[in-house]
């Protein structure tokens, strides 16, 4: 979950197109499909050049394949590869994978609607799952009575080698004793709010039209 920088109005474009494909469809358009779409406006160099600043601002990674062709494999919060972190939105008939814990929570915010996520306890691995609101508040969790919380590096978050690691230090954990290990490697905890409030910030309002002061 790294802080995006701001982009140029062109970038921002492509960076949308990229987040829509993975809302509609669940996976991530190739690189191919984002030049497709913008066909008509920029051409195929410049995209690639807009790629290669949304990956250094972290907003996206890519990997080569073995074709030498460069694939898209993350728009945070977005993961095209399975992870720990589904999230399930009932007006969508595909799932989504979350880069991390604080993404997870990130999508329900960013799309408005109503979802589910699953994953399981980064310590013992019991299956947990938090439902949240289309207003974006957390309505149950599952184990009841548990106080979820959430390791991370600290902060200043950085961005992840996808390819390698998919946000490696920020996970659940179903409760404060679980989550000691993470203190002895130096991590931080954040409380399931706190995790809230984190994930509004980066992505609450991605979605939303830009505005002018």
């Amino acid at each position: 979950m790294p802080s995006l920088p701001v982009y140029l109005p062109i970038e921002k474009q492509v960076h949308l197109a990229i987040l829509r494909h993975f809302i509609d469809s669940g996976k991530a358009p190739t690189t191919e499909e984002v030049r497709k779409i913008f066909s008509n406006a920029i051409k195929a160099k410049e995209i690639t050049q807009i790629l290669t600043e949304l990956e250094k601002g972290c907003a996206i990674n890519l990997v080569k394949s073995r074709s030498r062709n460069e694939v898209l494999i993350s728009a945070y919060p977005f993961s095209a590869l399975p992870t720990e972190f589904i999230v399930r939105v009932p007006s969508y008939k595909h799932s989504f994978y979350a880069m991390c814990a604080v993404d997870a929570l990130g999508i329900p915010l960013m799309l408005k609607q109503e979802a589910t996520i699953e994953t399981k306890c980064h310590h013992c691995s019991i299956q947990m799952k938090i439902k949240m609101s289309s207003k974006g508040k957390i309505e149950e969790t599952v184990p009841r009575g548990e106080k979820f919380v959430v390791s991370c590096k600290g902060a200043q978050h950085v961005c992840c080698d996808a390819a390698v690691e998919i946000c490696p230090s920020i996970n659940f954990y179903l409760s404060m004793d679980h989550a000691q290990d993470s203190l002895e490697k130096g991590m931080k905890l954040m409380t399931l709010h706190e995790a809230l409030l984190a994930a509004r910030k980066s992505f609450g309002r991605i979605l939303l039209p830009a505005t002018t002061s």
